[in-house]
């Protein structure tokens, strides 16, 4: 039996690694909670083949970690699981599979429980970013964290990570599964190559807690929007299991071929996930007018479906169509898939007061804070008509509608921030809020205006600038994802809602770091000027 001439060796976000040569492959996995290594051995002329011995040696070290003899089967498989004893330190490890004269290798990490332990106890104290990032890059060697890939995204994962872990504490397996989900979502982030976010989301499936086997089936379609979510980075939910999975089932609503086939998928196969009320659709007259214009648009969220098929089913068609009458979903649409944009949108010059806009028909669930405001120029349209309530908002554009409905004539002193330049269209009202305490900026002394405000920053915004005046009308008995709210909007949420001014989602949560639409920020700021704090 001949060499290898090549070998190649291709690591996936440090859990699995793959190596191979025409028909000969090797695919190795780690799995954390086992503490042991999964191989999976392909080889050609399997006849021919000696037995195969495998061994795993730590970095620098001269003593064998595994070493054991196998006989492939007939076809040329092995399949192996190689346990890792207590005594294995954390650290970098090669599994080497020979056979013969053939021989290929491929890396991967371990982490020891046990030594990892009291690493994971100062991770879980840190609150910040940049005190995260410090203490991963000096527990790293305990962690078994490979720091050079860390580095290469540390901003990205030390925030991933943080969002995801939410105020938990963490165990050292609780830790390894979120830290490379993070490192996963990190590097899909702005990835254009789909089939590399396709082998992250592999080969991290099972740290991920996610079905890949039932993505590999889909089309190709369904798979690229997936894809496509994840090279965004909008994320609604911090569970990213349950993000997943709403996106794929997103992703197959939004390509099914037939309206029969979108109706069912809605109706049936993801009946319990959506919630939607059929009884008025049931009796109407153009169901395929509806579920056509449903079918025109392609949703990030389960809520932005909900909105557009209310919308769908109440529009006024003529006869046999449309009125109001069916309980409308409660919240906004939670469409994710616009990015953030890098300058101001072109706005018009208000037009006459009685126009309205074409995509918020009177059988909008925010039709009326979004025509009022309008009418006290506090928000504007787009050239083409339109408001676009379901874009996400960006904290510049959230400063402007604030200081626009609080503090309009006031004028703003100095720059404070290192990221907001006196040129910039926001400067005016981003240095007014900063002025009235209203925005502070992070620990770096940025006030990132181009990225979208989230909803529990929305609520801190809010308060500071009406918490004096509001009045409190009922009990904040709190949301079913009361952990996910970050400890410094806790405050806020509870103090809004009670007020009247914030409700939750349908399914009873808060979703604090989804993103906020523009929908949604008009809403809040009329509910603000019109309550006057009594509620609603």
């Amino acid at each position: 039996m001949s060499n290898w001439k090549r070998i190649l060796v291709l690591c996936l976000c440090f859990l699995m690694a793959s190596v191979g040569v025409n028909a000969d492959s090797l695919i190795l996995s780690y799995d954390a909670e086992n503490q042991a290594v999964n191989i999976s051995l392909e080889m050609e002329g399997a006849v021919d083949r000696k037995p195969v011995t495998l061994v795993i040696i730590g970095e620098g070290s001269t003593e064998y970690a595994y070493i054991r003899e196998y006989d492939a089967d007939a076809e040329g498989k092995l399949q192996v699981t190689a346990g890792l004893t207590g005594d294995k330190v954390s650290g970098k490890y090669l599994a080497s599979v020979t056979s013969g004269d053939s021989n290929m290798e491929a890396w991967f990490w371990h982490m020891n429980f046990a030594q990892a332990s009291a690493s994971v106890t100062k991770i879980n104290a840190v609150k910040t970013a940049a005190a995260f990032t410090e203490e991963l890059r000096g527990e790293a060697d305990n962690l078994g964290i490979d720091i050079d890939y860390f580095n290469a995204k540390a901003s990205d994962i030390a925030t991933m990570f943080l969002n995801i872990k939410g105020n938990a504490n963490l165990t050292p397996l609780e830790f390894w599964r979120t830290y490379y989900t993070a490192a996963v979502c990190a590097y899909s982030k702005g990835e254009t190559k789909y089939k590399n976010i396709e082998l992250l989301l592999k080969s991290n499936s099972s740290a991920m807690g996610i079905d890949y086997e039932r993505l590999a089936e889909e089309q190709n379609e369904v798979k690229n929007e997936l894809y496509s979510r994840f090279s965004k980075g909008s994320y609604t939910h911090w569970d990213i299991e349950k993000q997943y999975n709403e996106w794929l089932n997103l992703a197959v609503i939004n390509n099914a071929s037939t309206w029969n086939a979108y109706y069912k998928l809605i109706s049936d196969t993801y009946s319990t996930e959506l919630g939607l009320d059929f009884s008025k659709y049931n009796s109407s007259s153009y169901k395929q007018d509806i579920i056509k214009e449903l079918m025109a648009e392609n949703f990030g969220s389960y809520q932005a479906l909900r909105d557009a098929f209310y919308q769908a089913v109440n529009r006024d068609r003529g006869k046999g169509g449309g009125g109001s009458g069916l309980g409308t979903s409660p919240q906004p649409s939670k469409q994710m898939e616009f990015a953030p944009p890098a300058t101001q949108p072109e706005e018009v010059t208000p037009p006459p007061k009685t126009e309205t806009f074409s995509d918020v028909p009177s059988t909008h669930w925010a039709y009326s804070p979004i025509n009022e405001l309008f009418e006290k120029n506090i928000l504007s349209g787009y050239a083409d008509g339109s408001f676009l309530p379901g874009n996400e908002v960006t904290r510049a554009e959230f400063a402007k509608m604030l200081a626009g409905a609080f503090y309009s004539g006031q004028s703003a002193s100095a720059n404070a921030f290192n990221d907001v330049n006196t040129g910039d269209w926001h400067f005016e009202y981003i240095a007014l809020l900063f002025d009235k305490g209203i925005i502070l900026g992070d620990e770096n002394g940025n006030f990132n205006p181009s990225n979208p405000i989230s909803r529990q920053d929305m609520a801190v915004m809010v308060l500071r600038v009406q918490g004096d005046n509001l009045k409190e009308i009922r009990e904040y008995t709190g949301f079913s994802d009361q952990n996910e709210i970050d400890a410094y909007a806790a405050e806020s949420v509870n103090a809004l809602y009670a007020a009247g001014i914030l409700n939750g989602m349908p399914d009873g949560s808060f979703m604090p770091k989804g993103r906020l639409s523009r929908a949604e920020a008009a809403k809040v700021i009329y509910e603000l000027l019109n309550t006057g704090g009594v509620g609603q």
